[in-house]
């Protein structure tokens, strides 16, 4: 019905739509995102430029908790989850407060 080629390029044309207006070193950015475990190197990628930190956001987030040692991932899921969910810590922290009071009260 439709060869190779055909399928292989609506599908990169299904891509491009979903990528929107992203330029051709940030669609390589992207891609290769997956496979960078070093959060230096991933807080670098956040720091290209403005657009790119929008774009590149919530996926390096994620990345860094994927790939994080057993160590730093207990000091790094709380504050990267704040991020991704992009909760006000403020709120986060009365919400906190409170649920604990409440907890504590129901144990006595």
């Amino acid at each position: 019905m439709f060869n190779e080629f055909e399928l292989k390029s609506w599908k990169f044309k299904r891509q491009a739509m979903k990528f929107g207006q992203m330029t051709d070193t940030q669609q390589v950015i992207y891609r290769c995102l997956k496979y960078i475990d070093d959060d230096s190197t991933l807080v670098k990628i956040l720091q290209l430029n403005k657009s790119s930190s929008k774009l590149f956001k919530k996926p390096v987030y994620k990345q860094a908790l994927l790939h994080a040692s057993q160590q730093n991932l207990k000091k790094k899921r709380s504050h990267l989850w704040i991020k991704l969910l992009e909760v006000d810590e403020k709120t986060y922290d009365a919400d906190y407060k409170a649920h604990l009071v409440l907890a504590q009260q129901d144990l006595n």
